[in-house]
């Protein structure tokens, strides 16, 4: 669908852009091959400075427009989202050599129903991020020496929702460079072509 707007017509209607965004966003969640799952996750530190890392998309809800992550209640980017629940999650396609930049809120999920129902659902090889006796970012002597400790069970699993606000979408391409910006408020969306 983004390469017929790429090819053809100059002034398209971004109805066939919205569709295709967020079916692609559904299956980046559901498919660990997509180039658009690994994310760079962007917030703001209490002291006011950038922080960026990688983080997995775990799901998209199109309906609510809310994306999903997962992290360790004790990591710095969680105290981030408590000053600041501000956020930019940038993805990139190679294949299709476009950038998706999302804007949106974030709500954090730790110890609630959410979270404990989440837990539930992560395979044991996966659970072992959240059981580390130390805290994300820790300094070690050894990068065996943080171990595992069983009995914190799903305490510092959280779940990051993050509202999306807008999207903004860049299309490289030697025929023309493409760009638009869509916007949700509340269950209203708008949109607009704008300069690459």
């Amino acid at each position: 669908m983004t390469d017929q707007i790429d090819r053809f017509d100059k002034t398209p209607s971004l109805m066939p852009l919205r569709r295709d965004l967020l079916r692609r966003l559904a299956h980046a969640a559901d498919e660990a091959g997509s180039p658009l799952r690994l994310t760079s996750f962007a917030s703001v530190s209490p002291d006011g400075t950038p922080q960026v890392r990688t983080l997995v998309l775990r799901h998209f809800d199109p309906e609510t427009m809310t994306l999903r992550f997962y992290t360790d209640a004790r990591s710095p980017k969680v105290a981030d989202l408590e000053t600041h629940p501000e956020v930019q999650v940038l993805m990139w396609d190679p294949d299709h050599k476009e950038q998706i930049r999302i804007t949106g809120t974030a709500e954090l999920h730790i110890g609630d129903e959410l979270a404990d129902q989440l837990w539930s659902t992560v395979p044991e090889y996966g659970r072992g991020d959240y059981l580390t006796r130390l805290p994300p970012g820790s300094p070690l002597n050894d990068p065996e020496e943080h171990g595992q400790d069983e009995t914190f069970g799903g305490r510092n699993f959280t779940v990051i929702c993050v509202k999306v606000s807008c999207i903004d979408w860049l299309k490289l391409s030697a025929q023309g460079h493409r760009r638009a910006q869509l916007r949700w408020v509340g269950d209203e969306v708008a949109g607009e072509w704008r300069t690459p």
